[in-house]
Parts: structure tokens; sequence; C-alpha cells
């Protein structure tokens, strides 16, 4: 049995493409996954399956059930253990800044970014990309600091429609979801 994680993208965000979690819940039972479980609203999604699954299957089936167009980023929980096992001591330390994974879809190459992570102001702003996924911590208590940050302009860059981003807290909360339905 496997432990998959899903990060769909654009959910729930700003009153648009809303998805009931429990309608999501029951979507992904009829597909016949085992022990599924979401985070809050947050657009989560942990189950167990004995098949291999691809992102652009289980995104296609959900599109099909709920309506909407789903993109999700879907990651086996042994997968998403070594990403976080890879990042550096800085990452998720300072209470004053922000510190966020950025799960890129399948279709973008994250590597893409790297000249941008490369040339970081590191006083108010790190990233390092592992894999697919940019890490990236930035200065928040002072707004003034975030809005100099390379971290506030990415939502405008060519790369935001290819991302979902979640907060360290949130990837603690759906690690520890997930060993716990993978036991």
């Amino acid at each position: 049995m496997t432990t998959y994680v899903g990060f769909l993208r654009g959910l729930n965000v700003g009153g648009k493409n809303k998805v009931n979690m429990l309608d999501l819940r029951t979507a992904i039972e009829t597909f016949g996954y085992q022990k599924i479980t979401t985070v809050g609203n947050t657009g989560i999604i942990i189950f167990n399956t004995e098949q291999l699954i691809k992102d652009e299957e289980l995104a296609n089936q959900l599109t099909e059930v709920i309506g909407i167009r789903i993109q999700l980023v879907l990651m086996q929980l042994n997968e998403l253990e070594k990403l976080v096992a890879r990042l550096p001591d800085w990452w998720n330390q300072r209470d004053d800044w922000r510190h966020n994974a950025i799960f890129f879809l399948e279709e973008y190459n994250a590597s893409r970014l790297q000249p941008i992570v490369d040339h970081l102001d590191r006083t108010i702003e790190q990233a390092i990309l592992i894999e697919n996924t940019l890490f990236w911590s930035s200065a928040f208590k002072e707004r003034k600091l975030y809005y100099r940050s390379q971290y506030a302009k990415l939502l405008k860059n060519d790369a935001y429609p290819y991302m979902t981003i979640r907060n360290a807290n949130t990837l603690n909360k759906v690690i520890k979801k997930a060993k716990e339905i993978n036991n």
C-alpha cells in the first residue's frame, strides 16, 4: 500500500473554484482509494492505494467528477519525506519570516527559476530548489522588506500558473497526517 499526497492548485482561493473537502473525499472514494483524508480547507488530499498513480490521471478523474478543472502535484509520502530531509537549516527557522514550499505541476521545469534563486538578497530571503519543488523563506514582519523580495514578485512570474504553494506549518501537518494513515 502506498500513501499519496495531492496538492491541488487554485481551489478555494479568493472565492474561486470552491470545492467542499467532503465532496473531494467522496469523489476520491469512487476511485477505490483508501484511508482518504484532507487537511482543513487547503486543497490537500491524502490517501492510500495499491495502484501507481500519475498527477494527470488523478487530475482528469477529479475534473470529470467535480466538474471544474483540477490541477495538482501528486507525491508519494516517501518522496515528500526525502524532499524535506534535504532542507537546509535556515528553512522554517525564523519566526519573523514566511516559509513556503512551492510545488510545481509536472509540465513546468522549476530549474528555470534557478537564476532568481542564485541572486537573492540573502538578508531578506533565501530559497533552494530541490527536485521540482522550491523552498522559500522571506522577511515578512517588515512589510517593506517583503515587498522588496523576489518572493513578492513571484506571483507575477510566468511560473505562477504552474505552482501550488503551502506554508511550512501546513506542510508539517500534511506529513504528520500522511504518516498516520500510512501505518
